[in-house]
């Protein structure tokens, strides 16, 4: 990556992203399973529903956010292009 345009004295410290969690389908929220690939890239996370609560708009609900750090470019880009591979919301219909 270029990083050329970086103000001068700026010390690029690792790549970040936001990592947004939502379901694949509506029903009864019943948490979520994280790789542990991704656990160990979490610097935060914020989950905004509870288990029980019920997604009637998976399309548009968000079920919580993760603030990433990578130590490559590379590997941010990687896991970025497939997020999905690295957590499974748990929706069962109800």
């Amino acid at each position: 990556m270029n990083v050329k345009d970086f103000p001068r004295g700026v010390e690029q410290k690792g790549f970040h992203m936001i990592l947004v969690f939502m379901a694949k389908r509506n029903g009864i929220y019943h948490g979520v399973n994280i790789h542990n690939y991704l656990k160990t890239k979490m610097k935060a996370s914020y989950f905004h529903l509870t288990e029980g609560e019920r997604i009637e708009d998976y399309k548009l609900k968000r079920i919580g956010i993760a603030h990433l750090e990578f130590s490559s470019y590379d590997e941010m880009k990687q896991t970025a292009e497939n997020p999905d591979r690295y957590f499974e919301a748990i929706v069962k219909e109800g």
